[in-house]
């Protein structure tokens, strides 16, 4: 005699067996859910668009910089000449830590320069920018074509503001004599390929060494696409962190050479003085012997100097700029990254019969409680 659920549940000691019975009783329910969800599964799997992902890893090494060396030691000497150089023990470092890296590859600027790059895709056959890929040339199943237009009509209705609409008269006729304001206009289109690429480029830090995985639906474009993740994180960081150094040696470049010109100038006078006074002992001519002779070693001393901050600066700026290890080269994705058809396979059907056990319990609990 079949049992009802509050019979089975309202002994102190429930049988296993009567627990079983209730589910077994439910079971074109558990046999619903399972061939449901096993059948979208299958669905999924073949009609998928397959990716392929490159990985790679590099070592990233940076010392901490500080400002240009000996400036300090002959900032009083400049001084007296009436040169002013940059730099001072105040000076804040400029870096850019690794734990950063995420928040630059992920920013829309960064992603945006990326669409814009050429890569050469198998599938195709050429080269071409991975925005007009994105956009008409990437292979898209059937559910991925209604998929992108159900999303794209979507984006363009919620997206009603426009530069124009911003703010209704330019800048420069609201404001006279005010710069500008800058900021980043992206259209729906881009919003939706910036998402898109943001989900298909995964970066981890640990440590110094940097993580990097892409996935594209191309081997060939994925392996490219990392690589040049990488080389515009290296050009970034490598501007970022040298600026101040690269704007210091180009300071005391034309400090040097300014340095020259008036020691130059000085040993002319000195020399030209000496040569048309021969002989002459007077008081004042040796005063006036004096003061150039004064002009002339403060013009070589500062000038013998800024020719050593000179490389000094050379070697700062050298040894302030990144070095980045190449730990894993970025991988050529010889298989789609998918999931396998067995492993699928495996996967839908425990879904859907856990999925038919929720369900089934869920029916049981609201009977007990009726």
């Amino acid at each position: 005699m079949r049992k009802s659920v509050k019979e089975v549940f309202a002994t102190d000691q429930v049988k296993v067996v009567d627990i079983f019975s209730l589910v077994f009783e439910k079971k074109r329910i558990l046999w619903i859910s399972t061939l449901v969800i096993f059948s979208l599964g299958m669905v999924y799997h073949f009609f998928s668009t397959k990716e392929f992902e490159s990985v790679s890893a590099k070592l990233s090494e940076t010392k901490e910089g500080g400002n240009l060396g000996g400036l300090g030691q002959i900032s009083g000497l400049a001084g007296l000449a009436g040169v002013s150089l940059p730099g001072g023990g105040n000076d804040l470092d400029v870096t850019f830590p690794p734990e950063l890296y995420p928040r630059l590859v992920y920013s829309p600027e960064f992603l945006k320069d990326i669409l814009d790059e050429e890569l050469y895709f198998q599938n195709i056959g050429k080269r071409t920018t991975l925005r007009s890929y994105l956009i008409s040339e990437r292979p898209r199943n059937f559910v991925g074509r209604i998929k992108d237009k159900i999303t794209e009509t979507l984006r363009n209705a919620a997206s009603t503001v426009t530069p124009t609409s911003i703010a209704g008269n330019p800048p420069s006729e609201q404001m006279e004599g005010t710069e500008k304001p800058r900021f980043l206009y992206l259209s729906p289109v881009e919003q939706g390929l910036i998402g898109f690429l943001s989900k298909k480029i995964k970066i981890e830090v640990d440590g110094k060494v940097i993580n990097l995985s892409v996935k594209l639906s191309d081997p060939n474009a994925a392996a490219e696409l990392n690589g040049l993740v990488f080389n515009k994180i290296i050009e970034f960081v490598t501007q970022y962190r040298t600026e101040k150094q690269r704007v210091n040696l180009s300071f005391v470049e034309k400090r040097t050479k300014e340095a020259e010109e008036n020691f130059l100038k000085a040993q002319v006078r000195l020399a030209s003085f000496r040569d048309s006074n021969q002989g002459l002992i007077s008081q004042q001519a040796r005063s006036k012997e004096e003061q150039l002779q004064a002009e002339f070693s403060l013009g070589f001393n500062l000038y013998n100097g800024m020719k050593q901050e000179l490389e000094n600066a050379r070697l700062q700026l050298k040894d302030n700029t990144p070095i980045f290890t190449s730990f894993i080269e970025p991988s050529f994705p010889n298989r789609a990254s998918n999931l396998s058809f067995v492993a699928m396979l495996f996967l839908s059907g425990f879904l859907g019969a856990f999925i038919g056990i929720l369900i089934v319990a869920t029916k049981l609990f609201l009977e007990y409680h009726c």
